[in-house]
C-alpha cells in the first residue's frame, strides 16, 4: 500500500472512532412506549410492580405467557387473574370463557384505559376521557374511596396524557361499588376510574388507570402508597395469575436483530464487526501466507515406563524389591519436602518429622518402626506390602 492509501486509512479510521465516541457519550433518550412488560425498566415497563409482587406475595404469584382461554381450558385454577396493559380486547370466545371461570368464584382484575365494548355492555358501564392537554402541563390527583385509606396522601400522576373514567358514576349499575378516583389538580370535579363488580360468586375489578402499575408511577413517593391499597383489592385466598400475554412490550422484540440495534453499545460493536470483515477480505485477497505444517509434540513415555516395571514386578511377585524402592521413595519425600536427612530412626529424628507433618508421635514412631522390621527381613508377603503402602499414604495426606 502506498502513503496516499495509508493516508487516507488513517482518516477513515480516525473517523471512525470519532463517530463512535460521539454516538456513545450521547445522552440516550427515554422511551416513553407503554409496553407494560414485566422485564422493561423504562417509565412505562412493570418491573418494580412484578417483582414487588414477587415478594410480597411469594410462592402465590404466578406469571402467565400464554392466552387466557388456552392458560384456563388447560389448567382451570382457582384465584385471581390480573390484567395491566393499555388497552385490553379479548375474543367472544375468550371472553365467555373469563366470565364463566369468574362466575366459579374467582376474580378477575383489569387495569387498562380501553376495553372492549361487550365487557362494559355485559357489566352496564360506560366510559369516557377526562381530559387531553398536549400543551398544558396538569396533574391528575388519584385516591381510593374506602375510609382506610382516607388519611393517605394522594397520588399524582404529572403526564400529559388522555385520562379516562366511568361516565355513570353517580349511578352505578347493578351492585357495582367505585373503588377509585381521579381529577385535575386545583379543580373540584371528582371522577371514579376504579370499580367492583359482582358476577357470579366472583366478581370483576375494573381500573381505568394502568399508569398506577407503571415503574414511572411506582417510584414516585407518595404513589406507592396508593399503589399498595389498590393491590388490597385483589383476592389472595388461592394464586394471583399475572399476565404475560397481552402486553404491547412484547411487539418490541419483532426482529432477532432488535436486541443489538436498540442497544447503541451493541449496535456500534456490530457495526464494527461488519467493518472488520470488510478489511478482512480486502487485504486479505491481497496478501496470502503459505500452510504452516503442524509438528506433532514428542510423545511421554513416562507412563508407559512406569506401567511396564510395575507389571514386572508383580509378575515376579518380588515384594522385597518393591518395598524396597517404596521405602526409599518415602525418605526421599521426608528429605526433600521437610529438609530432614534420615539416616537413622533415632527418637530425635522421628520426633522431629512428626512436628513438621502435624503427625501424632506414636503414629510416626509406629511408622519408622514398620519400616526398620521390614528392611531387616529376608522375605516380605504381599500383606505386609499393602499394610507399607497404606501407612506411608496414610502419612503423606
Amino acid at each position: 500500500m502506498g502513503k496516499t492509501g495509508k493516508i487516507y486509512l488513517a482518516i477513515i479510521g480516525f473517523l471512525l472512532v470519532f463517530f463512535v465516541f460521539l454516538e456513545y457519550t450521547k445522552p440516550k433518550e427515554i422511551s416513553w412506549f407503554p409496553s407494560y412488560d414485566k422485564s422493561h425498566k423504562i417509565p412505562f415497563g412493570t418491573k418494580v410492580i412484578h417483582d414487588q409482587m414477587k415478594v410480597l406475595f411469594k410462592n402465590k404469584f404466578k406469571d402467565v405467557k400464554e392466552s387466557p382461554y388456552t392458560f384456563l381450558t388447560d389448567n382451570n385454577p382457582k384465584g385471581c387473574y390480573l390484567f395491566v396493559n393499555q388497552t385490553i380486547s379479548f375474543g367472544k370466545e375468550e371472553l365467555d370463557e373469563l366470565l364463566d371461570w369468574v362466575s366459579q368464584g374467582n376474580q378477575l382484575f383489569i387495569a387498562s384505559s380501553s376495553f372492549e365494548k361487550k365487557l362494559l355492555d355485559t357489566l352496564g358501564l360506560k366510559k369516557d376521557y377526562l381530559a387531553n392537554y398536549s400543551t398544558l402541563k396538569l396533574s391528575y390527583e388519584l385516591s381510593l374511596t374506602n375510609e382506610v385509606f382516607a388519611k393517605n396522601k394522594k397520588a399524582v400522576f404529572d403526564r400529559n396524557t388522555a385520562i379516562y373514567y366511568f361516565k355513570n358514576q353517580d349511578s352505578l349499575p347493578g351492585k357495582a361499588t367505585g373503588l377509585g378516583k381521579i381529577g385535575v389538580k386545583g379543580y373540584e370535579a371528582i371522577y371514579t376510574n376504579m370499580v367492583k363488580h359482582p358476577f357470579g360468586n366472583g366478581q370483576i375489578v375494573l381500573s381505568l388507570f394502568p399508569e398506577a402499575f407503571s415503574n414511572y408511577f411506582m417510584l414516585k413517593s407518595p404513589n406507592e402508597t396508593y399503589v399498595s391499597g389498590v393491590l388490597s383489592y385483589l383476592n389472595t385466598t388461592h394464586n394471583i395469575y399475572f399476565d404475560n400475554y397481552y402486553k404491547l412490550g412484547s411487539k418490541y422484540y419483532s426482529s432477532p436483530m432488535y436486541v443489538f440495534l436498540n442497544n447503541a453499545s451493541l449496535k456500534w460493536a456490530y457495526y464494527l464487526m461488519l467493518i472488520a470483515i470488510l478489511f478482512y477480505i480486502i487485504f486479505e485477497g491481497k496478501r496470502k501466507q503459505r500452510n504452516i505444517p503442524i509438528i506433532a509434540p514428542l510423545k511421554n513415555q513416562t507412563l508407559d515406563f512406569v506401567r511396564t516395571i510395575a507389571n514386572m514386578y508383580y509378575e515376579k511377585s518380588d515384594h522385597k524389591d518393591i518395598a524396597h524402592y517404596k521405602i526409599n521413595h518415602f525418605l526421599a519425600f521426608v528429605r526433600k519436602q521437610q529438609a530432614i536427612q534420615v539416616t537413622e530412626f533415632d527418637e530425635l529424628q522421628i520426633k522431629a518429622i512428626a512436628e513438621r507433618n502435624n503427625k501424632p508421635i506414636e503414629t510416626t514412631k509406629k511408622l519408622f518402626r514398620y519400616i526398620a522390621q521390614l528392611q531387616n527381613k529376608q522375605t516380605i508377603t504381599k500383606e505386609e506390602l499393602v499394610d507399607l503402602n497404606r501407612m506411608i499414604e496414610d502419612f503423606k495426606k
